[in-house]
């Protein structure tokens, strides 16, 4: 979409916003019926600390919704205060749910981490914050510990489907996973948290809320979070903090504006896999740095600096036509680091001249690295309109909008001389530049679509969506494929993707504890940035990757009992794959992938305080033809454990399962990737004390253990094959951290 192109759809945006407001009649809208999963007191859709004390719902780590319409996985407030470490990321606030698992060598919130799900890695999902889907600006990967920490979120909702034609983000078919931060509170209150643990690491998490002020309506909230560990790994300490501010002001009687803000800044240091030869020699929590200055694994050379920012202004109500919500934002990144080119050696090559060296021959001692900053800056506008029909038999509720956004990005990786404190100094520009990118993305979708409910019982959505993704980008040099030298260097690229998407879902209330769902859906991911990375862009025979899912479950809730359960099938088409090398490489799609399985999680009631909970999912991703495991897709997850709640005494005794996955894809002939099943297990006990001190309205206490069997298993290696041949020596890998304790006191007021 160009730029002429990108303006349009923001000028008809707006138009639809001001000219829905401009016909607001007298009907009001009930801000107090628009809900998500646990923001009200409705018995189906509240969990945690809205769901009704001792019920399944309110103790449940994982559960879905009677209104669900694709497998679905809810993880409640409760779960995120009471049974996780304080300085937790949404890597591990998701790791119980079925199909997923994540990995942090580090230490949960210590280091980034990665989120697979049914096989799908990281940037074939959406994520989202309140609504409003981010990623980074190369392609639509995310940093679980560089927006909000859990002590600023209030749910999780993890979608395994690309949702409707509403559902908007940038590869939605593998799903999304969606992060609300902090709820407002209709009372003036907050909480002081303090949490510390292994590894020296302290939480400080304070929250105040002005509650409803009766005079304007308005709401205010604040909290601030602050984590900083030395780190399970060896030199891997990390420090990050965050502001978030909320403001909620309804505006007349129909409508209401919310503003939120958040900022974050973080330190961590350049950890890296390591080989099995690393191991033995220092250990396995050695992650490829040291304390000397004259080598280039100095943690000194080796650290990352980020910054950034989300805001989002929320306007919804009631404009006489149409209900609006409207979501105008804008998010940025600024990541600057110091990182070594191979952190498997201990010794650099120096990047001098011939004749620098021979004018200071000194500079031969020197240690050398290079310098990365990747900074951007994304703008965008969800534009939702809705109404519902009254038409007998037709009636229903009719959405339609847009959704778009206009990414400016600039990234660059020059030499360093670490010793000096500087870039190598050359003759001409840009020979010191491993790459110097500016880059702009656009993404247009509008979409259509009409919940039709022909009775109290049926709910089928039919929807319509355009997909519109384009990409500019210049490079001098521009970023190689696999880290390969190319003759040439300077590139001005553009590439432009279009798609239309169908979308359909069922949904039938058999009894009142009993929904049933079925979901037809297709999926769409544009290709690799790394595309542009060849001599050649142009010889690429790139089509987007696109999915069509099938997927049908059922939801049953009571008070005592949440369960659900669902199959999948999701046939992926367009796989991509690079082809050839140097200048001559180039990527195309090769064919497919079939994703099935089958999935299930419930929490039931026992009594006494005592209650039960499991989750798993058997799963295959395997390429059409070959029928070879894709990289990183477990063949089974399985968790389970059991839960206490009762009189202000509460705990968890949680364990996760992964089964089989392969480190990059199966080949034929060797199982020598093939990883083994690793699990994890966690033990919390607490009390709530109650109001027992004057001015406080609770004072509560917890103590926990993770890993509490010490396991020490691989999670994470490289693909550890040339071909088909193993190349063990050169593989590497990280392992699960150790038993690790934390402790908790929360006072609120």
């Amino acid at each position: 979409m160009d730029n002429r192109a990108y303006f349009r759809a923001v000028g008809l945006s707006v138009a639809a916003l001001l000219a829905s407001t401009a016909l607001a009649g007298a009907q009001t809208l009930d801000l107090g019926a628009v809900d998500v999963a646990g923001s009200g007191g409705n018995n189906d859709t509240a969990v945690g600390s809205k769901a009704a004390p001792g019920t399944a719902a309110a103790i449940a780590p994982t559960q879905s919704s009677l209104y669900a319409t694709e497998p679905q996985t809810i993880i409640s407030d409760r779960y995120i205060s009471d049974m996780l470490p304080p300085q937790s990321d949404m890597s591990a606030i998701v790791k119980m749910a079925p199909s997923v698992y994540t990995t942090s060598p580090n230490g949960p919130g210590a280091s980034e981490a990665k989120i697979q799900m049914r096989g799908f890695v990281d940037g074939q999902y959406n994520i989202t914050i309140d609504g409003v889907p981010f990623g980074d600006a190369n392609d639509p990967t995310h940093h679980s510990t560089a927006y909000l920490p859990s002590g600023s979120l209030s749910q999780v909702i993890i979608d395994r489907g690309p949702g409707q034609a509403s559902t908007q983000g940038y590869s939605s078919f593998g799903g999304s996973v969606n992060l609300f931060s902090r709820a407002f509170s209709d009372t003036a209150g907050g909480h002081v948290d303090t949490g510390w643990g292994s590894d020296n690491t302290q939480n400080y998490n304070l929250e105040a809320q002005s509650g409803l002020i009766k005079e304007t309506g308005t709401k205010v909230l604040f909290n601030y979070d602050n984590t900083m560990t030395d780190g399970a790994l060896q030199y891997a300490a990390a420090a990050h903090k965050n502001y978030m501010l909320k403001i909620d002001q309804p505006i007349g009687e129909s409508w209401d504006m919310t503003l939120m803000s958040s900022v974050e800044t973080g330190m961590y240091y350049g950890l890296a896999q390591i080989t099995m030869a690393q191991a033995a020699k220092y250990g396995k929590s050695y992650a490829g740095l040291n304390a000397n200055p004259s080598s280039a694994d100095y943690f000194g050379f080796n650290h990352v600096h980020k910054t950034t920012d989300f805001e989002i202004m929320t306007l919804t109500g009631d404009a006489g036509l149409f209900q609006v919500d409207n979501k105008a934002y804008t998010y940025a990144y600024v990541n600057k680091d110091l990182e070594e080119k191979d952190q498997t050696t201990e010794t650099t090559t120096s990047l001098y001249t011939k004749a620098q060296l021979a004018a200071n021959p000194a500079l031969a001692n020197d240690v050398m690295g290079l310098a990365k900053e990747n900074r951007f800056r994304a703008f965008g506008d969800i534009l939702t309109l809705s109404r519902d029909v009254d038409a007998g038999i037709w009636s229903g509720t009719g959405r339609f909008g847009a959704w778009v956004e206009h990414v400016n990005n600039t990234r660059y990786l020059i030499q360093r001389d670490d010793t000096l404190g500087l870039a190598v100094p050359t003759t001409t520009y840009p020979a010191a530049y491993q790459y110097n990118i500016l880059s702009k993305i656009d993404t247009f979708q509008p979409f259509v679509e009409y919940e039709w409910k022909p009775s109290d019982r049926w709910s089928l959505t039919p929807g319509y969506k355009h997909y519109d993704f384009s990409r500019d980008q210049f490079g001098n040099p521009n970023q190689t494929a696999g880290g390969k030298t190319q003759t040439v260097r300077t590139q001005a690229i553009n590439a432009a993707y279009y798609a239309d998407l169908p979308y359909f879902t069922a949904r039938y209330r058999v009894l009142p504890e009993l929904s049933a769902y079925f979901q037809y859906a297709q999926g769409i991911q544009a290709p690799t940035v790394n595309a542009l990375y060849v001599a050649d862009p142009q010889a690429n025979k790139m089509q987007p990757q696109t999915t069509t899912n099938y997927q049908v479950g059922a939801v049953w809730k009571n008070d005592r009992i949440t369960a659900d359960a669902d199959l999948y099938f999701i046939d992926f088409a367009n796989y991509a794959q690079l082809n050839g090398s140097g200048n001559n490489a180039y990527y195309s799609n090769i064919g497919g992938v079939d994703y099935q399985g089958i999935e299930g999680e419930a929490t039931g009631v026992v009594g006494a305080g005592f209650s039960l909970y499991t989750s798993g999912s058997l799963n295959s991703a395997k390429t059409k033809g070959t029928n070879l495991w894709v990289a990183n897709a477990p063949d089974v997850t399985l968790g389970g454990g059991l839960l206490y709640d009762k009189d202000g005494a509460f705990g968890s005794f949680l364990t996760k399962y992964v089964g089989h996955r392969y480190a990059g894809s199966q080949v034929a002939g060797t199982d020598f990737n093939r990883l083994k099943p690793f699990n994890s297990t966690d033990l919390v006990v607490g009390y709530r004390f109650g109001n027992v001190v004057a001015h406080t309205s609770d004072i509560k206490i917890s103590f926990g253990i993770t890993n509490l069997f010490d396991h020490h298993t691989i999670t994470d290696a490289s693909s550890m094959l040339s071909g088909s041949t193993p190349t063990p020596a050169s593989a590497t890998y990280y392992w699960m951290s150790g038993r690790s304790y934390f402790g908790t006191l929360s006072v609120s007021f």
